[in-house]
């Protein structure tokens, strides 16, 4: 049903699912442009070459999901945990990776907001294309991060630590407070 909302077909239906496990599922190739998951589990699935463009993700797990050429060029990927995932040659154009704020309802009725940052800790980046990608605040310690592409990218409090940057184009990119030691 979502390939023929992709395409106009009738019948066509927009995927919709939200804080739904796929965890350790093989979807390599899977086509899931301007679907909506936010809180979805992807963690441990396959996804090489899946194209995830516009798509909502907001606080979406992919620990150690192997991402490898997949594509979430202008994805909503705020608050995601990309903890030890695989994402070689994984394009991040223009992708929203910042913080996501989290509501909780306490039992007094109260409502608690955290600004989760994306957890990129210990991924695999390597010649990654994160191009004019909103960063700000991301955990990107201890990446291999050799030959990615940060063109453009505003980097704003990002924790570089321990990464792996040999050959990583910073061309343009936005600097600010970013932790490099």
């Amino acid at each position: 049903r979502h390939n023929a909302y992709l395409n106009s077909r009738p019948g066509g239906e927009r995927l919709q699912r939200r804080s739904e496990d796929f965890g350790e599922l093989k979807l390599d190739g899977a086509i899931l442009d301007d679907a909506i998951l936010p809180g979805c589990s992807f963690a441990a699935a396959s996804l090489q070459s899946a194209q995830f463009l516009r798509a909502d993700l907001f606080s979406a797990d992919f620990t150690r999901a192997d991402l490898t050429r997949t594509m979430f060029d202008r994805a909503d990927l705020r608050g995601a945990n990309f903890l030890m995932a695989v994402l070689k040659q994984t394009s991040f154009r223009q992708a929203d990776l910042r913080p996501g704020q989290i509501v909780q309802h306490e039992k007094d009725g109260k409502e608690k907001r955290a600004e989760v940052p994306v957890n990129l800790s210990g991924a695999n980046l390597e010649e990654a294309n994160l191009g004019h990608a909103h960063l700000d605040q991301a955990n990107l310690t201890n990446t291999k991060a050799a030959g990615a592409a940060f063109v453009g990218a505003p980097l704003f409090a990002v924790n570089l630590t321990g990464a792996d940057l040999s050959g990583a184009d910073f061309s343009g990119a936005k600097l600010k407070d970013t932790t490099f030691v």
